[in-house]
């Protein structure tokens, strides 16, 4: 520094060495400490009396003049070097939830959609009572709940709570006809619940200023689904983009810029596949993001938007929902949670420290009720962990059950005979569902994921060997005739 500004403070180009110190500990620790030396040195610099320096030594004027500038620019310089310094010596921000502290907030398992306010103190939590379901709001610093919406014979798919922190918006059905709508209540209760939405059952989601809400719904005549955003009184609907079916508009959530959607979209391809896709509301350009997956149950955006929270299957032999990060940018996910537990809805604050989630755990065992008297009634299969019969079950006419077992994230098929023992297992890892028998025992059709696709495949009673029966792209729930010719 001193060769090519001669003129400079000596101080100035301590203080530049010191920002490039390869010691990090040698550098200004803050951007405060280096603005406390600068302005020291600009102090004593302009308060150098004019008569301090013989005249004959004294720069002349112009040279005078060059050197406030020149001062200046060294001074900015010093800045811009202390704040790559003090990066360096800070490294990359750390992802969301790289450490994390989990809290159970309630113990009820009756519990089937929830959200969080923006300031993390109240849940908004939908509870299932047998008869219906109603609609709670919880403090969470004190645990006591206060009903939102009474008991009705209704099943609720989403709520959500809106950024200023006065409203929740709801996704419920009737039971009996299943139609669905969006509907608006305080969120501290004494007000007139608002429909916002008719006919609409599935996911939403609201922009961080409140104005919009998006949601994917299906247009049933047309047979398309649809990327739609309303406000968030009920008017000025629009539609960002449609699909024609089977492709699948599905979770969706608001970028923080207001200017993007993001959604997943399910399309058969190689296969089922579900992709996330950011969607400009302006001009409705889209880009993939991330890998592809087999489901996603719901998603949401991270503090600025950076990364996105999924609620999703990884592929099509995962069993569980898990909680992954995704980088907006692009790349492989990092799961957040790595565990045999079954996640379902998602909320995140808007910081991006903190999120809520419902944890499920499932429990499915065999049951051999002779006679259907139930007081008879023992377990087939007493020492299983896993969850047996859920994916599917069937009789052999020899009197086996053959099964879909589902533990350690995979699904396979076993079999075995009343009144019960060690189960031998028919299939490893391929994730083998709802298998049914022929009425002589000879073959066992099922479905089975062990290529990109869905397909029925057929085993042999006795060797085993899997024949594929169908090679399209996604196929389903088999079952065999009566005479054994047809599936």
């Amino acid at each position: 520094m001193l060769e090519r500004a001669p003129d400079a403070p000596p101080e100035l180009a301590w203080i530049a060495r010191r920002c490039l110190a390869k010691d990090p500990e040698e550098r200004f620790q803050s951007m405060k400490d280096l603005a406390v030396e600068l302005r020291e040195i600009k102090r004593q610099f302009d308060t150098i009396p004019p008569a301090s320096t013989p005249r004959a030594s004294r720069p002349p004027a112009t040279a005078r003049r060059r050197r406030v500038p020149l001062i200046t620019a060294v001074v900015v310089a010093a800045f811009a070097l202390a704040a790559l310094a003090f990066v360096m010596r800070r490294g990359p921000a750390p992802e969301p939830f790289e450490s994390m502290k989990i809290r159970r907030i309630s113990g009820t398992s009756k519990s089937v959609t929830m959200a969080l306010s923006p300031d993390g103190r109240y849940l908004v939590h939908a509870v299932d009572e047998g008869k219906g379901q109603s609609l709670w709001v919880r403090q969470i610093a004190t645990t006591s709940d206060v009903a939102l919406v009474p008991l009705g014979e209704v099943h609720y798919v989403d709520c959500i709570i809106s950024p200023n922190g006065e409203y929740v918006y709801d996704v419920s059905a009737d039971n009996a006809s299943n139609l669905g709508s969006v509907r608006r209540v305080p969120l501290l209760g004494g007000g007139a619940t608002q429909t916002i939405l008719e006919d609409m059952h599935g996911r939403i989601a609201i922009s961080r200023d409140g104005i919009w809400i998006t949601y994917t719904p299906q247009d049933r005549k047309l047979g398309e689904t649809l990327l739609m955003v309303v406000k968030a009184d009920g008017s000025e609907r629009n539609t960002i983009s449609a699909r024609k079916l089977p492709d699948a508009w599905g979770s969706v959530t608001c970028a923080p810029d207001g200017k993007h959607l993001i959604a997943s979209l399910g399309a058969f391809t190689e296969g089922f596949e579900t992709r996330l896709m950011e969607v400009a509301i302006e001009d409705c350009a889209m880009r993939w993001i991330g890998p592809g997956w087999r489901m996603t149950e719901s998603l949401a955006c991270a503090g600025e938007g950076d990364w996105l929270v999924v609620n999703g299957k990884e592929s099509v032999t995962t069993t569980w929902n898990q909680l992954w990060l995704v980088a907006r940018g692009g790349g492989a996910g990092r799961r957040i949670t790595n565990d045999l537990n079954d996640y379902e809805a998602l909320s995140v604050a808007p910081d991006g420290k903190s999120l809520l989630t419902l944890q499920k755990t499932q429990s499915s065992k065999l049951w051999l009720v002779p006679g259907g008297d139930s007081a008879r009634a023992r377990l087939l299969v007493p020492s299983s962990e896993n969850i047996d019969g859920a994916s599917g079950l069937t009789w052999t006419a020899d009197g086996r059950v053959v099964y879909a077992s589902e533990g350690s994230d995979e699904r396979d098929r076993w079999s075995v005979l009343p009144p019960g023992g060690a189960p031998p297992r028919l299939s490893d890892g391929h994730s083998d569902v709802l298998p049914d028998a022929t009425a002589d025992s000879r073959y066992l059709v099922f479905v089975s994921m062990c290529g990109v696709r869905p397909n029925i495949w057929r085993v042999n009673a006795d060797d085993n060997a899997p024949v594929a029966l169908t090679t399209g792209p996604h196929e389903t729930s088999p079952s065999v005739s009566r005479d054994a010719q047809w599936v």
